[in-house]
């Protein structure tokens, strides 16, 4: 009985930690998520005060590019991947003249990897109407894997979007 009671504990307890993950893991989900909408609304802002797409506001027509693949989480100061993101957001700030302090919380994921831009739309000649988009490398901080989050900016010069 004792035995059986100590193995039952032990499950109780693992189910618990399971628990408690899982519920951690989807509010830091909602917590990317809502700050990814903010981002998108502040490049949509951006684009249609500036008249100019994305790419002219941020000064890069792929700020997650050489992001791909590593883990992103912690990633030192002087990293590229982060050294685009906060030019980047800073330059996005400006242009819709963002408060330091909201800024400041839209720099990082839940994860502590920077979230991430790709500045599409109007990019390409061939391919006027790609999207914008920003992203989050989830949990694992591992962008291009199934984890990421990533949200649609919407397009502000594309005839088809109008």
């Amino acid at each position: 009985f004792l035995t059986a009671s100590i193995l039952l504990g032990d499950v109780m307890a693992r189910k618990r930690r399971e628990f408690a993950a899982m519920v951690t893991l989807l509010r830091e989900r909602a917590e990317a998520s809502i700050a990814l909408g903010d981002l998108a609304k502040m490049a949509l802002v951006a684009k249609k005060a500036g008249g100019q797409p994305l790419w002219a506001v941020t000064g890069e027509n792929c700020s997650l590019c050489g992001c791909q693949g590593r883990d992103l989480r912690n990633i030192p100061e002087g990293d590229v991947c982060r050294r685009k993101w906060e030019s980047s957001l800073a330059r996005l700030g400006r242009a819709v003249e963002a408060s330091p302090k909201a800024l400041a919380g839209l720099a990082r994921d839940p994860w502590g990897s920077p979230y991430l831009l790709n500045e599409n739309e109007g990019e390409s000649p061939d391919f006027p109407c790609l999207p914008d988009t920003v992203a989050s490398a989830g949990q694992n901080g591992i962008l291009g894997d199934a984890d990421d989050i990533v949200v649609s900016v919407p397009d502000a010069f594309c005839p088809e979007s109008r």
